[in-house]
């Protein structure tokens, strides 16, 4: 699953604790209806530089847009055509994490009289009635990034327009790359089955994420009334309201019939549990070719991007009430878009690193889908790897050689104590390093825990397995492997804790953007500077003096709101000062002469860069205070992986694997003698 799931307890009136925010806000709520009311109402646009980050990132329909200006303009063109636009906050729903960063769902019904020029055309004098759904990162005060999805098309109708015909005259699009039906992921490719979820969850944010699984990816519409009350509505788009369980499935039939072969990707589950009913908010992303006759009317075969939020209310464990917002609109400026020649086709030739980016997302559906009919996930094997296969994985593992040999070491032992295990990338791209084509995945591989793996017992509770892969891809097939799990994470998910925790540690999100999986149009040149930043770090941190930290300058490099998502027996930290006094002062301190050398791999592609070394770290153990361990004046090795997203010119998250069970076995301690130790 790429999402997250948080549930949260409804506010009760009492003052929240905000940390880094003006104390003139009660709660988060509070923060979100006030400066929206600031801006909109009172017409208090410079609010906006107090309230959003100078580099913040606002996503709508399939645009992006940077920079707090642009936020800026848009709100005052959007006042210019619509002055008297007044808003009604319909709910906000929530979720914390730790350190008051928030994240916010915030659903608004506008009224509004097209008196000025807008973006749409001179004015009307229509007034129209239209609902926007915008989620938020919070932290410091200060949105970082924002997901705006407003149902323009009901806007359009209402103010008289043909939207067809706006469409065709959109400059949105016009002489712009068009979306290339091979980056879209297809979800009947090479007719995998869906992968069903089990419906048996009493929390509600299980249930709408098994919806959207189930019902919406799966195209199990005759199980709508598994997850819809006999009564429930949802509020489409264009003041459409679809109520009772025929309705729905029809709703869904109709949008799907347009794109039969799209797929739908949660990025984002929210839940926030009140005494007679939950509310859910989850986005969205829906994308696949216009292939067919059905919402979006006559087929063109255009790829399309759709972004969609949607609000629940859920009753005694099904859904009651439902919201549904997405740019139509958007949509048909994809399909009527004028593409940069008129020689110029939508599907492009696929370059070899996108080829190898769909042959290893195909090949993770394929061995979800292997392992959830139980059966096949050997044919899936030898479709994908080659005959003679390196498997190197972290200890107990080691060089698996062959199909076979990964089969019966590693998957077989794993599915047996995790009978539903999904792998769930959040992080997947490829590129070419040293002549060789490569492909990056990280995330986690989650189930429940039901047996006993490796030594560790099971807590029957669902179970992360954080994880790192590198696959080197050759006519073909995968060649290579190089894999890397969270061990010592995992155990401390199973209660067994043998090192003392120095920064936090927490279930380890996926990118903030939620766009990790980069099968997505891509300029290649943004994975040059991606890669080319982290190779200007890594030089900074060469030029530590052995006593001062700021002799690196990781202060040129990195945003002061980083994210450092390390492994199991370190924890994850935020801001350069954490870093620094959870990971660099302890490391350095215990691996005083380490150096680095012999990458299997280091690329960049879109606003990210990865790394991995086999060992890629060599050092003596020569100082006490890492991981608790007094120094032992010994050689070591490290096998290590990194994955940076970059926003800007600024390195933003890492995400840091070790394989410390290797590393602790070279200090003389074996972490699996420890674990049976200690449970038997």
């Amino acid at each position: 699953m790429n999402s997250i799931f948080y549930s949260t307890k409804q506010l009760d009136g009492t003052k929240q604790e905000l940390v880094g925010f003006d104390p003139k806000y009660n709660d988060i709520v509070d923060y979100i209806l006030k400066i929206t009311h600031e801006i909109w109402e009172e017409r208090g646009i410079g609010a906006i530089y107090d309230t959003y980050t100078e580099g913040i990132t606002l996503f709508t329909g399939a645009t992006t847009i940077h920079g707090i200006n642009p936020v800026v303009a848009g709100t005052m063109e959007t006042l210019h055509g619509f002055p008297d636009r007044r808003l009604v906050g319909e709910a906000v729903i929530w979720s914390e994490e730790q350190g008051s960063k928030f994240y916010t769902s915030h659903r608004i019904g506008s009224t509004a009289t097209n008196l000025g020029n807008s973006a749409f055309g001179l004015p009307t004098g229509k007034k129209a009635f239209f609902r926007t759904i915008a989620d938020c990162i919070v932290s410091n005060n200060k949105i970082e990034e924002e997901w705006l999805v407003r149902d323009n098309l009901h806007l359009i109708q209402q103010l008289g327009y043909d939207p067809v015909a706006l469409a065709k005259q959109s400059t949105r699009y016009k002489n712009k790359p068009l979306f290339s039906a091979p980056h879209i992921a297809e979800n009947r490719v090479g007719q995998t089955n869906p992968i069903l979820k089990e419906n048996n969850e009493k929390d509600s944010g299980t249930l709408v994420y098994n919806l959207f699984e189930n019902v919406w990816n799966g195209r199990y519409f005759n199980q709508v009334s598994d997850y819809y009350q006999p009564t429930a509505t949802v509020h489409g788009i264009c003041e459409q309201d679809y109520r009772g369980t025929a309705q729905i499935q029809s709703f869904l039939i109709n949008l799907y019939a347009s794109i039969p072969q799209g797929n739908l990707q949660v990025e984002r589950v929210m839940t926030n549990v009140g005494e007679q009913q939950d509310e859910v908010a989850v986005r969205w992303r829906l994308t696949g070719l216009h292939s067919g006759n059905g919402f979006f009317g006559t087929p063109s075969g255009k790829a399309v991007d759709i972004l969609g939020i949607s609000h629940f209310i859920v009753v005694d464990g099904k859904i009651k009430t439902q919201w549904d917002v997405f740019d139509a609109f958007d949509v048909l400026c994809q399909i009527h878009a004028t593409p940069i020649s008129e020689t110029q086709t939508a599907v492009k030739p696929l370059s070899i690193h996108e080829k190898n980016k769909a042959f290893v997302a195909q090949f993770i559906a394929d061995t979800n889908s292997a392992i959830a009919n139980k059966k096949g996930l050997e044919t899936v094997l030898n479709t994908y790897f080659s005959a003679d296969i390196s498997w190197n994985g972290s200890k107990p593992f080691d060089e698996l050689k062959g199909v076979d040999a990964i089969i019966n070491q590693f998957w077989k032992p794993l599915i047996n104590a995790f009978p539903d295990i999904t792998e769930d990338p959040y992080i997947l791209m490829a590129g070419n390093f040293q002549d060789k084509d490569w492909v990056s995945i990280t995330g986690n591989l989650t189930g429940t825990f039901e047996q006993e793996w490796l030594g560790i017992k099971p807590n029957n509770q669902v179970t992360f397995i954080r994880y790192g892969l590198f696959y080197e891809i050759k006519d073909g097939k995968i060649q290579t492997a190089y894999c890397i799990l969270d061990m010592l994470d995992l155990m401390k998910q199973a209660g067994i804790n043998l090192f003392p925790n120095r920064a936090v540690e927490i279930l380890i999100p996926g990118p903030a953007k939620g766009d990790g999986i980069l099968t997505y149009p891509i300029n290649p040149e943004e994975g040059k500077k991606s890669l080319q930043l982290i190779e200007d770090m890594i030089k900074g941190l060469m030029k530590f003096n052995g006593k001062d930290l700021e002799t690196m300058e990781m202060h040129k490099f990195w945003h002061p709101n980083m994210m450092w998502y390390g492994p199991g027996g370190t924890g994850s930290t935020r801001g350069l000062k954490g870093f620094q006094e959870y990971h660099q002062k302890p490391f350095l301190k215990g691996f005083p002469d380490r150096k680095g050398g012999n990458h299997k791999a280091r690329f960049g592609d879109g606003f990210y860069a990865c790394s991995t070394g086999w060992p890629s770290i060599y050092a003596t153990h020569g100082g006490d205070d890492w991981m608790g361990i007094p120094k032992t004046d010994r050689k070591i090795t490290m096998r290590v992986m990194d994955w940076w997203s970059r926003e800007g010119n600024i390195l933003k998250e890492n995400w840091v694997f070790i394989d410390k069970i290797d590393l602790l076995l070279q200090l003389d301690i074996d972490v699996f003698e420890m674990l049976k130790q200690k449970t038997h």
